[in-house]
C-alpha cells in the first residue's frame, strides 16, 4: 500500500458579497449592510437625466434607455461596514468596489443638493486622507443616514485607538474630525494640517 501526501485543506474565505465576489478579510466583519432606498433614488436619477437631455439633440426621446440605465444603477449601488473598511458598490452592467480602511478616513459628511432636498434624501460622503472628492465614496439615498455617518464615525475612533492613536491629538494623519454643518469644519482642518505640515518641510 502506497502513502500518498495529505493533501492541504484550504478554508475559502468568507464573502462580504457573494453576487459581488466580494470576500471579507482575516478576521473582518460586517457591522452593517444597506441598499439605497429605490423609488427616491431613482426619482432623483431621472430628474437630473431628463434635465440634462432637454439640453440635448435627442431631446426626452432616450428616457426609456436612460431608465433601464438607472435602475441597474440602482441595483448595483450597496454598502458595506466593517470592523476594518467601509465597501461602496456602484455599476451599471460591470461593478466597482470603492473600499475605503478605516484608519485612512478623515472625514464622513452628509450632504443635500436642493433636488436631493425635494426628494427627501441624504447623501453620506466618506473621504479619505487624500482628501479629494473622487477618492471618497458616496453613499446616495440610504436610510437614516444620520445613524451611519454616527456609525461610520464611532468605527473610526476604535480603529484608531486600537492603533495607539489619541483621538485628541491634531498632528496624527487620517484623524477623523466629527462634522459640523455638512462637514465643512474637518476639510478645512484638514487642508490647514496639510499647509502647516508642506511649511515645515
Amino acid at each position: 500500500m502506497t502513502n500518498l501526501p495529505a493533501q492541504a485543506t484550504t478554508t475559502a474565505p468568507a464573502m462580504l458579497d457573494e453576487e459581488f465576489g466580494l470576500s471579507l478579510m482575516e478576521g473582518e466583519e460586517i457591522l452593517m449592510e444597506g441598499r439605497p432606498q429605490v423609488s427616491p433614488l431613482q426619482r432623483y436619477m431621472m430628474l437630473t437625466t431628463a434635465m440634462v437631455m432637454l439640453f440635448t439633440v435627442f431631446g426626452l426621446i432616450g428616457l426609456p434607455i436612460a431608465y433601464l440605465v438607472i435602475k441597474a444603477y440602482v441595483n448595483k449601488h450597496r454598502f458595506w461596514l466593517t470592523n476594518s473598511r467601509v465597501v461602496v458598490t456602484t455599476g451599471i452592467i460591470g461593478f466597482r468596489a470603492r473600499s475605503i480602511p478605516l484608519e485612512r478616513v478623515s472625514d464622513v459628511a452628509i450632504s443635500c443638493d436642493w433636488l436631493e432636498k425635494l426628494l427627501g434624501m441624504r447623501t453620506v460622503v466618506v473621504r479619505d486622507m487624500t482628501g479629494e472628492a473622487m477618492s471618497g465614496a458616496n453613499m446616495r439615498a440610504f436610510a437614516n443616514p444620520t445613524e451611519l455617518q454616527q456609525k461610520i464615525l464611532d468605527q473610526v475612533h476604535q480603529v484608531n485607538r486600537r492603533e495607539g492613536k489619541e483621538p485628541d491629538a491634531l498632528d496624527e494623519p487620517g484623524r477623523p474630525y466629527r462634522q459640523i454643518e455638512g462637514g465643512q469644519s474637518s476639510e478645512m482642518l484638514e487642508l490647514l494640517r496639510r499647509i502647516e505640515a508642506n511649511t515645515r518641510a
